[in-house]
């Protein structure tokens, strides 16, 4: 079968307040083998300017070749200056590639899906190796009408 996963909820406050956290446990199967993953999540937020989400997971893999576990962090920051001019960012790591990820948005929108988008993205190895991927990219989009 597919879909095998029970997933447990242990707290979960109200989304719609300044301060929202969640927890959950997923237990079923993966690929032969069986997963346990619970999830802390924790969202602060203030007015319709800033949200700073972090969530933590844990991933406990058991297979018939063996068993490992993996650890993945991440905290969002948005940034509102108008509703059409915002900041974003992630930053995440994976304990099991020992990576940090980083990715860096500023977006100026005209109307929706149009304006100016800045990105900067970055993942970096902590194994002394330097950097594994670096992008910076500019693109504007504007929508015209040809036919009129």
């Amino acid at each position: 079968r597919k879909n095998d996963t029970l997933r447990l909820r242990g707290t979960n406050t109200d989304r719609r307040k300044w301060l929202f956290g969640r927890l959950q446990w997923d237990v079923g199967r993966f690929l032969t083998g069986k997963e346990s993953s619970p999830t802390a999540q924790m969202t602060i937020r203030q007015g319709g300017k800033f949200v700073l989400d972090s969530t933590w997971n844990h991933r406990q893999i058991d297979l018939p070749q063996g068993s490992f576990a993996t650890n993945l962090g991440n905290m969002r920051v948005t940034y509102n200056f108008t509703p059409s001019i915002f900041t974003q960012s992630l930053i995440q790591y994976n304990d099991r590639t020992d990576r940090w990820s980083t990715n860096l948005r500023f977006h100026w929108l005209l109307t929706a899906g149009t304006g100016l988008f800045v990105v900067y993205n970055d993942t970096e190895s902590m194994n002394g190796l330097g950097p594994v991927n670096r992008a910076f990219i500019v693109k504007y989009v504007r929508q015209f009408d040809i036919l009129r």
